[in-house]
């Protein structure tokens, strides 16, 4: 509240002055000056030229310049503060008497002089000059002071950005100037400061933050908020703030019976009266009847409004939050106070469809106007009393049904959208119209919405010349005042700026709802979309607004507009059928758990950390956002991999062919043991290739005489390491030719055949395996010729050294045999590697020769038989012709030259050595043979030129590029070209010269008329087209051959390019095997490098030791395929002659239980059967043979109770039961066809079994991955289960009403908002997740109202995975809220199961209220849910290091003795009332 002060000050000084300078005279008295401008002359004319008076300044719409009562504040404004000046004269006798008003004046400033002296500087509007006036106050100031505080600030706050526009709208500031008078013998100056009435702040000074600041500072102070903590509000927010009917009564009426087919429940009939009062009805007495204006139009303002009152004790409403004044409600339009709309945001599966239904049949709309004015759109509408709802397309038919059945004699319609253009003339948009009036509902979609945006909005009305001929058309939906506008899953429009929110906003309606289970999708901001729809003001015009609502006033607006019912608040009224919830503990098969581990191992590699996740590293740091993002990629490709090893793109890549048919768990294991035979041939070249060149170290030390005798021993057992290498694979590209009944042992196995390149490229594709072993091959070969080479070479320098070798002694002679042989074998292996690419060279090269026998023939020059009308033509053929034999002749030169230099022999052909310099010489080759391939196409265009008259300027433009570069000395063969150029340049046509085609064209020409002449009997004409025929028939036979061979010369030329890369290609590979033998050293060392020879032999043992673990890794997975095929059985020790279920399998194959290897290991270091010397490090595999069996786990007891043994009571308050072993056991003998892995053949089993034990039911199964329901389908087939996936269309109605259609697949991103599946009773989590709202998503689509059968959920969870450490996670979390419910209170009427399952059905609410599902959800393809950092180090490695350990089992006791106690006393509570 302001303040009303009164100051007595005396005027010490006044004057007038404008822009120019003073204009008072200094000798007149203050009070003179001051009455002459504060009462001007009624007529005034300062000019006294009696011209007329100059036009008035337009008066500007605000306080400043209004007139009226002078000591109160304006209708329109409330006054915040007022200063009464009175002022006291020295000069009495200068004060006017006067009773006339004086009128209002404007303050242009405020100026404390001192402490008791100011200076007021005053205004008038119609005036441009100012009155300053010095004020010295008989009294204290100190009152004043704040207020003229505020009046400085405001004044100096700036000027205003446009011309004759206020600083601000809502503050302003006036002086009311009153005469002396009998009364008051001094005149009075009253200051006033003003606040606008109805305008709000925000909107007023968007472009000005100094004035919003201020304005939000002078209303705080003049009015105080009630509430001055900002509290933030969260989504929560919005779940503790919606109003929840009371359950009394009063608010539960009675249904009429004729409205519908059902019946409602308590809930739901509370629910339907509080919309019923929305909409400004009641429900009483079975009749619905308008509410009274008081309580249908409340005169309070509602929303952030509060009481207050101004300094005149004028009340007043004050917001805080739009910064807005208003002195009554009436004052605020419909919009402003939430009438007529609402957002029916009950949990999902609690019955929103039949509760808009039944508000459906009861408000009905009475209007009898046939059209009405719609405010929003400024247009005239048809009025109709039917209500539009906009739903997703998956749930249309799904109301379509739910209105059918619960409302039968509701005449619904399905809009589909506006006609098309082209349809007939009784489909025009207003025959639409006049059809849509006809129903009580219409249903359209979010997608005809979006397509209609551009007919929504009303065109604007322009002043046109002409009428327009064609009206732009809108949308019937926007032609319609509806009675009641809903939309259903109204979190779809999110923040109501896309396309459908866009539209839905401008449909006229008179009651408009928002229905959703889950009004929040991706983040708080989808409510703001809620309130556009709505039309909600202001917020829905202000963005800025919504943000800077606080937590009271956020409560205050969804406690009047939101209603929401959870399951844990009606379970009492509701009586859903029981539901059960199982875990299926799946067991990996073996090659399944090896898969997995082989990715964990490879997790703990990338990240590096150990099984137990603890930093290998000292420097580790474990908040890296790099190692977080790499834990999560990891994390999502084990949990895919529990699913199946083909989910997700990573895992399918790494299986190779990335969209191949879906494997079989025995394929899977195929590529397993390929993938890692392709590892061991890898680390095999690396050993061989480093014990190589720690022979090299050894046979380079220059004062060791036996230097070589030492790297003989080295390479000579690394020959012996290669050649098991060669004939190892040799052996499998046999065996793999074999099953493909092919001869394939070798590289060359398709030497002889004369198929190019590319067909062999394609064959080898259709082979499978065979390009990866002949790859295989190659390599062991290369290793093969470096080892032989290496022990020619030490053989020949021992040989020429005469400390160890006489010459010419046996000795010599032995070594010099030796030496010949291992060089013979190195060159045929050398061959060997060769032949292949040699092979497609001398075929290539043999077309070559075939070709270049076969030249540009010479072409004859025309006879000349007479005649004289052909002369001239055969004179242009003579001509042509010589210009053509010249290229032929230069034709056949060039391709003799590149013929010659394409049939050079390849090296290897002869017994002659290479120099290493092959491919060097062949490249130089290649630039002389790129040369005349160019000069060659070159001449072939002007050779087709000259056939044809067509000019090929591609070819030019390349000519000229490569002439330019060769100008510049670059390029190939760039003087050679330029000679070619040169020869080119003199028999390239020019643009006068014929063409062989014109030619003809003049012959055929020639022919037409001499045709027309010889039918006159012309014997002349007749000889003469004999003549042209003849030349005719000649002409096109030589072009027809010319064209013919020209097309030859062209792939002619493509054959020189593929021949030439083919030997390239050749003496490339030639170029690496040379590369591979280049000397270790230019120099021989002085003395033995010792630190070399270490590091190569630690490298040398490094290699040694992986080749150890992937060679017992590979007979790992060659047991496991072996013993997929075996019968079960008994496995025996043979050293304790026991059967074993855990056991050691080493590297050469046997078998031991572990207890016994391990006794034994002790002692020997051997195999106990073929006693090969073993590295207990690397050289065995630890197997198992436990019997695989399907459990259905108990979850850990909610309630503990330590002290005292486990009742019934209490093993039955868990969240999940168990299932009896006997059903599992049923589960695990059903036969299928074919095995997917552990968890698909499981659930396909556990389908079957209720197929036979519950005939009819239907199952729902849930994942988070699309790509795993992909897996299941493609299963299901094969399988012989029916199932429809929602990713197809037309899936929910098939589910619904096709009997094969045994189980819906349904993925977590797919939109099923509203989605009803209660004909489902089972519900399948492929999966744990840790945040439990996606899955209770799924469960809730068939846990709800209209279930008449029992349900139970089945979670699959694959043992000893994350999966159990994200399952605890998350049970771990719903205990937690469990904790926070058993604070509170509890019935003692309620048993402890019943008790238990309440607090169950609200921490699963909280859970689902506690974040959008949407935001759950990584966004990109083939992600899953969101993980915290946190989570992601529990999920992979249980509950982190041990202090984080002991921190969450704490909190997990604390949890546990919380919910324990709480359920013990409700326990104790209900056997008293017993």
């Amino acid at each position: 509240m302001g303040s009303v002060l009164h100051l007595a000050t005396n005027v010490q000084a006044a004057e007038v002055f404008s822009s120019e300078g003073r204009n008072s005279a200094p000798s007149q008295h203050a009070a003179a000056i001051f009455c002459d401008y504060c009462w001007p002359p009624l007529h005034p004319d300062p000019s006294g030229s009696g011209e007329p008076p100059n036009k008035r300044r337009r008066v500007i719409a605000d306080a400043s310049t209004a007139t009226g009562d002078a000591g109160r504040g304006r209708p329109d404004h409330v006054c915040l503060s007022r200063i009464s000046f009175e002022l006291v004269f020295s000069d009495r006798e200068h004060v006017l008497a006067t009773t006339r008003q004086a009128p209002d004046l404007l303050v242009a400033g405020v100026e404390l002089t001192s402490a008791s002296t100011l200076r007021l500087q005053l205004s008038r509007s119609d005036s441009p000059k100012t009155l300053a006036v010095a004020l010295a106050a008989q009294q204290p100031l100190e009152p004043a002071l704040a207020h003229l505080d505020w009046i400085v600030r405001f004044l100096n706050a700036g000027p205003s950005t446009k011309k004759n526009t206020p600083i601000s709208r809502v503050l302003s500031t006036r002086v009311s100037v009153t005469p002396a008078s009998s009364d008051a013998p001094n005149p009075c100056a009253e200051l006033q400061f003003l606040w606008a009435v109805g305008i709000e702040a925000e909107e007023s000074s968007r472009a000005n933050s100094t004035i919003a600041a201020l304005e939000k500072e002078v209303l705080s102070y003049y009015f105080p908020p009630s509430n001055t903590s900002e509290v933030p509000w969260t989504i929560q927010s919005f779940y503790e703030s919606v109003h929840v009917p009371p359950k009394d009564s009063t608010q539960t009426p009675d249904m009429p019976n004729d409205l519908l087919t059902c019946t409602l429940y308590p809930f739901q009939r509370r629910s339907v009266q509080w919309m019923l009062q929305r909409e400004a009805a009641r429900l009483s007495a079975g009749s619905v009847a308008p509410l009274e204006d008081d309580h249908a139009r409340p005169a309070d303002p509602a929303l952030s409004f509060e009481p207050s009152f101004d300094c005149n004790k004028r009340q007043c409403f004050v917001s805080h939050m739009r910064r807005m004044v208003i002195t009554h409600g009436s004052s605020l339009s419909d919009d402003e106070t939430a009438r007529n709309r609402g957002i029916l945001a009950e949990e999902m599966g609690l019955g929103k469809t039949v509760e808009l239904t039944a508000l459906i049949c009861l408000h009905r709309r009475t209007t009898q106007q046939p059209t009405v004015f719609d405010r929003y759109t400024c247009s005239e509408v048809a009025a109709s009393g039917a209500t539009l709802i906009i739903t997703p397309p998956g749930i249309l038919e799904q109301w379509k049904s739910e209105l059918s059945t619960h409302a039968p004699q509701l005449k619904v319609f399905h809009y589909r959208g506006m006609p098309p253009i082209t349809a007939a003339k009784k489909q025009t948009d207003s025959d639409m119209v006049k059809e849509l009036l006809k129903y009580d509902v219409v249903i359209t979609t979010y997608h005809v919405l979006s397509r209609e945006i551009h007919y929504a909005n009303t065109a604007p009305k322009r002043d046109l010349r002409r009428q327009k001929q064609y009206e732009p058309r809108r949308s019937p939906l926007v032609q319609i005042s509806w009675w009641r506008c809903c939309l259903d899953e109204a979190q779809m429009i999110e923040s109501g700026v896309s396309q459908a929110a866009t539209v839905a906003r401008v449909i006229p309606r008179i009651n408009a709802w928002a229905v959703s289970g889950t009004p929040v999708r991706k983040n708080v901001h989808d409510l703001l979309g809620l309130l556009i729809f709505l039309r909600l003001e202001p917020f829905c015009s202000s963005k800025s607004l919504w943000s800077r609502i606080d937590k009271k006033h956020f409560h205050n607006l969804f406690s009047t507009i939101a209603l929401r019912h959870t399951k844990d608040q009606v379970r009492e009224e509701l009586r859903l059928p029981p539901q059960k919830r199982i875990v299926m503990l799946v067991p990996f098969t073996p090659i399944e758990e090896q898969n997995y581990s082989q990715l964990f191992q490879q997790l703990c590699e990338d990240c590096g950390l150990d099984p137990e996740g603890k930093p290998v590293e000292d420097d580790f740091d474990s908040d890296d956002p790099r190692i977080l993002e790499k834990l999560r990629g990891w994390l999502t490709r084990l949990r895919q991999t529990c699913l199946h090893p083909q989910v997700g793109g990573r895992n399918r890549r790494a299986l190779g062919r990335g969209n191949a048919p879906l494997r079989t768990v025995d394929e899977v294991l195929d590529v397993m043991i390929e993938q890692n035979d392709t590892l061991v041939r890898a680390e095999e070249r690396e050993h061989v290739l480093a014990q190589i060149t720690r022979g090299h170290i050894l046979g380079f030390v220059k004062n060791d005489t036996r230097r070589s005798l030492k790297a003989l021993d080295i390479y000579n057992a690394a020959l012996e390491q290669a050649e098991v290498f060669v004939a190892d694979a040799r052996r499998d590209l046999a065996e793999e030719a074999a099953s493909l009944n092919t001869d394939g042992a070798n590289l060359d196995d398709k030497t002889g055949s004369e198929s190019d390149g590319e067909e062999e490229d394609k064959d080898e594709k259709n082979f499978g395996r065979m390009a990866v072993l002949r790859k295989a091959l190659r390599s062991a070969l290369e290793v093969q010729h470096i080892c032989t080479f290496y022990v020619a070479s030490a053989y020949y320098q021992i040989k020429t050294n005469e400390d160890l070798t006489e010459p010419e002694s046996d000795a010599f002679r032995e070594l010099e045999e030796s030496e010949t042989r291992y060089y013979d074998q190195a060159k045929a292996i050398r061959k060997e590697l060769l032949r292949e690419s040699h092979s497609r060279a001398e075929r290539a090269m043999r077309k070559i020769k075939a070709q270049a026998e076969s030249p540009v023939s010479e072409i004859p020059l025309s006879d000349d038989h007479g005649g004289i009308e052909n002369q001239r033509i055969l004179e242009k053929m003579d001509r042509l012709t010589e210009s053509l034999n010249e290229q032929g002749a230069q034709l056949n030169e060039w391709r003799q030259k590149a013929a010659s230099i394409l049939l050079m022999p390849l090296v290897d052909e002869d017994d002659g050595e290479t120099t290493g310099e092959e491919y060097e010489a062949s490249t130089k080759a290649q630039d002389e043979l790129q040369a005349y391939i160019t000069m060659l196409r070159a001449i072939i265009a002007d050779r087709h030129r000259l056939l044809t008259g067509q000019t090929n300027n591609f070819v030019g433009e390349e000519t000229n590029a490569a002439r330019k570069q060769a100008r510049d000395g670059a390029g190939p063969a760039p003087e050679l070209l330029m000679e070619l150029a040169a020869k080119r340049d003199r028999l390239k046509p020019t643009d006068g010269d014929d063409s062989l085609r014109g030619i003809i064209a003049e012959v055929r020409s020639l022919a037409t008329t001499l045709q027309w002449s010889s039918e006159n009997r012309n014997a002349r004409a007749n000889a003469e087209l004999k003549l042209a025929e003849m030349q005719l028939e000649n002409t096109g036979r030589v072009f027809n051959a010319e064209i013919k061979k020209l097309a030859e010369l062209e792939k002619e030329l493509e054959t020189n390019r593929s021949c030439m890369n083919l030997r390239v290609e050749f003496y490339r590979q030639l170029q690496v095997l040379s590369d591979q033998l280049r000397p270790y050293k230019e120099e021989l060392d002085d003395e033995l490098d010792q630190e070399a020879l270490h590091s190569q032999r630690q490298k040398e043992q490094r290699t040694a030791d992986r080749l150890a673990g992937l060679k017992t890794k590979q007979r790992f997975l060659l047991h496991l395929k072996n013993e997929s095929k075996e019968q079960e059985g008994p496995r025996l020790c043979v050293i304790c002659q026991n059967d074993f279920d855990i056991g050691v399998l080493t590297i050469c194959g046997h078998q031991y239980c572990k207890e016994c290897f391990t006794v034994w290991s002790r002692q020997h270091h051997t195999c106990p059967l073929c006693k090969r010397r073993l590295n207990l490090k690397r050289d065995f595999h630890e197997i198992t043979y436990k019997p695989k069996e399907l459990r259905a786990k108990e979850e850990h007891q909610v309630v503990p109770l330590p002290d005292g043994p486990s009742s019934s009571e209490t093993s039955s308050s868990s969240i999940y039961t168990e299932l009896s072993q006997s059903t599992m056991d049923e589960i695990k003998t059903l036969d299928l066809n074919g095995s997917f892995g552990t968890k698909v053949d499981t659930l396909a089993r556990h389908l079957l079994w209720i197929r036979q034990n519950d005939p009819g039911s239907k199952s729902v199964v849930f994942s988070q991955y699309g790509d795993f329901l992909k897996v299941l389908g493609d299963a299901f087939r094969q399988f012989k289960i029916g199932f429809s996936n929602i990713a197809e269309k037309g899936s929910i109605e098939k589910f619904k009403q096709d009997a094969s259609a045994e189980c819906f697949l349904l993925d977590a991103k797919s939109d099923a908002s509203g989605l009803n599946l209660v004909n489902a009773s089972y519900v399948f989590l492929m999966e744990p997740l840790i945040n439990a709202a996606i899955e209770l998503q799924a469960i809730a689509r068939i846990h709800r109202i209209g279930q008449q059968r029992a349900t139970t959920v089945f979670m699959y969870l694959a043992v000893d995975t994350v999966e159990e450490n994200i399952y605890k996670i998350s049970v771990q979390r719903r205990l937690e809220h469990m904790a926070g419910q058993a604070k509170g209170k509890w019935r003692s009427d309620s048993s402890v199961p019943a008790v238990q399952e309440k607090e169950l059905d609200a921490a699963n609410t909280l859970e689902m209220q506690q974040a959008p599902v949407s935001r759950l959800l990584v966004q990109k393809k083939g992600g899953g849910e969101v993980v915290s950092s946190e989570d992601v180090w529990g999920c992979l490695f249980g509950r982190g290091d041990g202090r984080r350990r002991a921190k969450a089992s704490g909190a997990s006791r604390a949890v546990e003795v919380e919910v324990g106690r709480f359920l013990r006393g409700a326990a104790a509570e209900g056997r008293t009332g017993q």
